[in-house]
């Protein structure tokens, strides 16, 4: 049973700490699509909770995972 090394332990946290500000920092709207989709709902399940059609919702997923990915680097 190994355990992780601290040096790993503390890089992911950093890594959660990093993530969850550029979460924050992202349109309320477009955390929540995120969100929702990686909770495993399609994009036709999100674009009907926020009254938005597919594209609208699939857009903005793609500018979200784009700015984070920004934030990440």
């Amino acid at each position: 049973d190994e355990q992780p090394l601290p040096d790993r332990v503390f890089e992911r946290m950093e890594q959660h700490h990093v993530l969850t500000h550029a979460l924050d920092a992202l349109a309320p709207e477009t955390r929540s699509i995120i969100l929702l989709h990686e909770e495993g709902l399609t994009f036709r399940e999100i674009a009907e909770t926020h009254r938005a059609s597919i594209d609208t919702i699939k857009s903005r997923y793609r500018r979200g995972i784009l700015a984070l990915k920004k934030v990440m680097k």
